[in-house]
């Protein structure tokens, strides 16, 4: 190999790699768009849904609204984990460290899918 098709190699690698940076730049700029559109009726999914838990529900009205607003959330911290990995492959993310319920988590995370359980006939404690 010569030293003008070493070059036309290098150009074109050049070029490949600069066409994968523009690509991943676009997919990222599109999974926080369509993130960000998705996040604004999730809340308010999420805050009204959260509206009809502080009213006086009772039996399995209220298991639905539960589910209802658990089930937003949960959808929620999805598209913000989908986010991070945008942030994560830009090099842009922080982290941050907080506390949480651990039973309680275990708690809703049953809830959410105590119903897929039942409908397998799977029995799920």
């Amino acid at each position: 190999m010569d030293i003008s098709e070493k070059r036309q190699t290098e150009n074109a690698l050049l070029r490949a790699n600069r066409e994968l940076e523009e690509a991943l730049l676009a997919k990222n700029s599109f999974i926080s768009v369509i993130s960000h559109e998705i996040r604004t009726p999730l809340n308010a999914i999420i805050g009204l849904s959260y509206a009809l838990t502080e009213d006086s529900l009772i039996g399995r009205q209220r298991e639905i609204v539960d589910t209802i607003y658990f089930s937003a959330r949960n959808l929620l911290t999805l598209i913000n984990d989908i986010l991070d990995y945008s942030k994560i492959q830009a090099g842009q993310l922080s982290i941050e460290r907080l506390r949480f319920d651990l039973h309680e988590q275990i708690h809703q995370t049953h809830k959410l899918y105590q119903a897929q359980a039942q409908e397998k006939n799977l029995d799920f404690q």
